[in-house]
């Protein structure tokens, strides 16, 4: 994993967002953790947290597919983070918060 970890290295985005290895649900994952303003209170900061579980074959994706894996990485948490400051009238129109509905 240390070859990831170098070809991780040489990414970056946003001043706070970092882009790491670690884990999602157990499994190995690439992993964006970001200081974000707080929704509900702009003047405070809060973290979130994202991944995408590597495929078996992280080692064999060329630069185009990797580099394609770690941008969903980073757009599952720009996503929720879109989501929250989403607003009609002052309430989320995609609240990632909200109780799933069972159906």
């Amino acid at each position: 994993m240390s070859d990831l970890a170098d070809r991780l290295r040489r990414f970056s985005y946003k001043p706070g967002w970092t882009i790491t290895l670690g884990e999602e649900n157990g499994r190995p994952a690439i992993v964006v953790v970001a200081r974000v303003p707080d929704v509900h209170d702009p003047q405070r900061s809060t973290i979130v947290r994202g991944g995408e579980i590597l495929p078996r074959n992280v080692e064999a994706l060329d630069d185009e597919q990797f580099i394609a894996l770690v941008r969903r990485a980073k757009d599952v948490v720009e996503r929720h983070e879109a989501d929250e400051w989403f607003m009609v009238d002052g309430e989320p129109v995609n609240d990632p918060h909200a109780p799933k509905e069972s159906g």
